[in-house]
């Protein structure tokens, strides 16, 4: 393999490995059909207090400790920290194994691969696997691979558990057997890239089988690629505020400037594998492994890890986004949940109300796509815009934003959540954003038609959205239902 590959090429050949077979492309329809019921375990949320046992069938990893360290971003923007404090965690010594995973789905049926919705797992989950509870011969003590972002949150929440976020798993995967930065010792660098220009096999090996850092993690390089908890912050782009090329529709923001190490081969390869994921894909090569924080000495900890039961509505399909997180204010204060939108026609996409550039143009594409529908369609669409700044944008902020905007109660819903719900809602939405020094984000434009059940109907990415196409989509989606209804 040559590692002097362009960045451009390279990129495109980890989207062509990762993405498992051809994806939805931008601005297609995307039909989903009847499904059972959404996970109990509530994939797409974490809980704000961790449930009272443990569960019986789990089959725990131990920690280790990962002192705290700094992080440099490979490709840092010109409006982002150039080094990422990182505080002191826990981190599982081995990645999830097929073992640990079964004891996950026997105990969880609506993650079995028969089960679960193509909206937390596309056609490659478990794909590995003979059937919802059996997987190949000697492969029980191998990394679970061919699972989604979604299961992986989903299982780690399960133990009490949480994935580790980027900036985490780099700032423990630096560290050699030896110490705590490796990038420095002779043949450390060489022999990660020596791992990744080998064809993965159909069946990793064990657990605990490659090298152990000075830490006590085992396989952090070597076995198989790791999910992170915030992975849609890998935005390809370049600056975007001022470059007019494609680049720019499709991210707002401050974009790569340029690497800080060219010649750190293997933190590219991570970089554009994790730009070329969407939280639902599954991979011959992708597995993961959970994280905790530690606890200081004397603190109570989180009882952890029972069932949560579910809370949503049972009459939703199990691919409704409607099912994604709960935890949201309205721009008038009010407590609200997404279920609440069910038997609407919704178009949504994420903003921020701080935005000077994208969002604005995004607004007048709302605008362009509304004022087009027939009269008799338009108050059948409600629109539904979700903030990505956790801080900034409470409840107070966006009532303000609506009346400079001019925007009804009743067809306009501006949602605060928490940076916790923000990040799930975007890994639904494929929606990439990265937060900047300034407070501000840099994010990928994306908007979004849901039917009434809240399946996504279509989507379209970049600024300048045509409104026809849009109109023609949202007319024939309302009339569909009101005949049906």
């Amino acid at each position: 393999m040559t590692y002097r590959l362009s960045s451009a090429l390279l990129i495109l050949l980890a989207a062509t490995a990762c993405s498992g077979g051809e994806k939805a492309g931008a601005g297609a329809a995307v039909t989903v059909s009847e499904a059972p019921e959404a996970p109990r375990t509530q994939p797409t949320q974490a809980p704000s207090a961790l449930p009272a046992a443990l569960p019986v069938e789990a089959i725990l990893t131990p920690l280790v400790t990962i002192p705290a360290g700094a992080w440099r971003p490979f490709y840092p923007g010109k409006d982002e920290p150039p080094l990422v404090e990182v505080a002191a965690f826990q981190l599982e010594e081995h990645a999830v194994t097929n073992r640990q995973f079964l004891a996950f789905v026997k105990a969880n049926p609506e993650w079995r691969k028969s089960q679960v919705p193509t909206l937390f797992a596309d056609e490659q989950y478990l794909d590995h696997w003979t059937s919802d509870l059996e997987f190949p011969e000697n492969c029980a003590d191998s990394p679970v691979v061919n699972v989604s972002w979604f299961a992986a949150r989903s299982y780690a929440f399960w133990i009490g558990r949480r994935l580790p976020t980027l900036a985490e798993w780099e700032n423990a995967a630096r560290a050699s057997e030896t110490g705590e930065d490796g990038s420095s010792e002779e043949g450390h660098k060489q022999r990660i890239l020596t791992w990744y220009s080998i064809p993965t096999p159909k069946i990793p090996a064990a657990v605990r089988s490659g090298y152990r850092t000075v830490h006590g993690a085992f396989d952090l390089h070597g076995l198989v690629w790791e999910w992170v908890d915030d992975f849609n912050t890998a935005l390809v782009t370049g600056e975007s505020r001022g470059n007019s090329g494609l680049d720019r529709e499709l991210f707002c923001g401050s974009g790569s400037v340029g690497s800080v190490d060219p010649s750190d081969y293997a933190a590219f390869m991570r970089y554009a594998l994790r730009s070329s994921l969407d939280a639902n894909y599954g991979l011959q090569n992708l597995g993961f492994r959970c994280a905790s924080d530690v606890v200081p000495e004397g603190a109570v900890e989180h009882d952890c890890c029972a069932e949560l039961e579910p809370e949503v509505a049972a009459a939703l399909p199990k691919d409704s986004v409607w099912r994604v997180g709960e935890n949201w204010q309205d721009q008038n204060g009010v407590e609200r949940n997404f279920e609440e939108f069910s038997g609407r026609v919704v178009v949504t996409t994420m903003m921020f109300t701080h935005c000077a550039y994208a969002c604005p143009r995004t607004m007048s594409d709302l605008r362009a796509i509304r004022d087009a529908l027939p009269e008799a369609i338009r108050d059948e669409v409600h629109w539904l815009m979700v903030s990505f700044d956790d801080v900034r944008d409470v409840p107070e902020r966006l009532a303000e934003f609506a009346a400079e905007q001019h925007l009804d109660d009743e067809h306009w819903t501006l949602f605060h959540g928490s940076s916790e719900a923000v990040r799930t809602w975007a890994a639904a939405m494929g929606v990439r954003y990265k937060k900047t020094l300034d407070g501000a984000f840099s994010h990928s434009n994306r908007i979004t038609l849901l039917d009434p059940t809240g399946r996504i109907a279509a989507q379209w990415d970049g600024l300048g959205v045509p409104p026809e196409p849009a109109v023609k989509e949202i007319t024939a989606l309302v009339t569909a239902f009101s005949g049906s209804h």
